[in-house]
Parts: structure tokens; sequence; C-alpha cells
């Protein structure tokens, strides 16, 4: 879901150009805020994924590890809901990146440990 959301955000910042340019993406067609919409989803869903696997039971009890980085989905989900400034979403686009880096990281590490 991560994968997506940096996707989901590139799209995001990129719907007035592809729409001048003539391309027609999911989110020049449904517009920013169905977009952000697309990027809170999947974020929201990335998010809930470690406490669905420890019901399942497929990690242990360090499940809660990747949680560590909610405040950061919480900041990117502010300046992507409440922004359309490019520099703005660049930024946002790069830490969505980093996000992804670190969740993975502490997603591994609470099946290891």
């Amino acid at each position: 879901m991560l994968c997506t959301a940096i996707l989901v955000l590139n799209n995001l910042r990129d719907i007035e150009t592809d729409r001048a340019a003539g391309k027609w993406t999911l989110a020049a067609r449904v517009g920013p805020r169905a977009t952000s919409a697309m990027y809170l989803g999947c974020l929201v869903v990335a998010a809930a994924a470690p406490g669905v696997l420890r019901a399942v039971r497929l990690t242990g009890a360090w499940f809660w590890l990747p949680w560590l980085t909610v405040p950061l989905m919480g900041a990117l989900v502010h300046a992507a809901l409440l922004s359309r400034d490019p520099a703005t979403l660049n930024r946002a686009l790069r830490q969505t990146a980093a996000l992804h880096l670190l969740f993975g990281i502490l997603l591994a590490a609470s099946f290891l440990l």
C-alpha cells in the first residue's frame, strides 16, 4: 500500500500538467480531492496491516513496531490533503518513500522479534 501511496501522490502532484498534456491518469480523471482520499486510504490500510497480521497470528508481540511511523503518516496526510504547492508535494513524495522504507524495516523486525 505504501508503494501505491507513492504513485498516488506523484499523480496528485501532476494532475494539472497531465491534463494539459492530454494524459488522463486516474488522478486526472477523478481530481485532487478523490486522489487525496486514495492517498489517505493507502496510508490507513498500511497502518492497519500490523494489527490484522497480529489478529491472525502471523506476527508476534512486537507487531506494533510499524506503528511508530504513524506520526509521520499524519504529517504526510496533512501535506497531501491541504497543499497543492508543488514543492510541498515533492517533499511529501520523498517523505512517503522514506516512510515506506522505515515501515518496511519495522515490519520486518516485528516478524523477527
